[in-house]
C-alpha cells in the first residue's frame, strides 16, 4: 500500500516541524540511524509524521542531557516513556534546577545573540528549551527575555541586526 505524498515532508519541513536543524537530522541519520526516511525517485528524503515525532522526542531528551547514541534505536513509545519519567521527576520536585546544575545566564544570552546573528534557529530553540527547563518563568522573563530584547533592539538601532533577526 503506497502512502499519499501529502503524508511526507521534505527535510526542510521536517526540520521546521521538529525543531531539529537540517544538519543535525542528517547527522542523526548517518551516525545513529535514528530515523530512516523514505527516498523519492530522485533520491530526496521524504519524512513521515512518525519520523518527525521521533525527531521531536530525541531533541527533547537530548536537551535534558541524554546521549543521542543511547536513544537513537528506541521506539517512539520508549522515548515517550522516558519523557514521562522526566516529567514525573520534575513534577515531584520543588526545584526547577537540579542541585548540581547552575545556569550562566550571561553565557546563554551570548549564545542566543550569536545564534540570532547567524540565523541558527536550532541553536536558539535548544538554548531556550534548556533555559525553560532550568529557570522559573519570572527568571526567564527578567534574566533572559528582557535583556535579549533590549540587546536586539540596540543592535537593530545601530544597524548591526536587521528587523528579521
Amino acid at each position: 500500500m503506497e502512502q499519499n505524498k501529502d503524508n511526507f515532508y521534505s527535510i526542510q519541513m521536517a526540520s521546521r516541524l521538529s525543531g531539529v536543524g537540517v544538519h543535525t537530522i542528517r547527522a542523526w541519520e548517518k551516525r545513529y540511524s535514528a530515523i530512516v526516511p523514505l527516498r523519492s525517485s530522485t533520491g530526496r528524503r521524504k519524512y513521515s509524521k512518525e519520523n518527525i515525532e521521533k525527531l521531536k522526542l530525541l531533541s527533547d531528551l537530548s536537551i535534558l542531557g541524554n546521549n543521542i547514541g543511547s536513544m537513537a534505536h528506541l521506539s517512539i513509545e520508549e522515548l515517550e516513556s522516558m519523557i514521562g519519567q522526566v516529567n514525573k521527576h520534575y513534577a515531584n520536585s520543588n526545584r526547577t534546577i537540579p542541585e548540581n546544575q547552575t545556569i550562566n545566564t550571561d553565557n546563554s544570552l551570548d549564545k542566543l545573540l550569536m545564534a540570532l546573528q547567524f540565523y541558527k534557529l536550532d541553536v536558539i530553540g535548544h538554548e531556550l528549551e534548556k533555559l525553560k527547563m532550568s529557570l522559573s518563568p519570572k527568571d526567564m522573563a527578567l534574566k533572559i527575555v528582557s535583556p535579549l530584547l533590549y540587546e536586539v533592539g540596540v543592535k537593530v538601532e545601530k544597524g548591526n541586526f536587521s528587523i528579521s533577526q
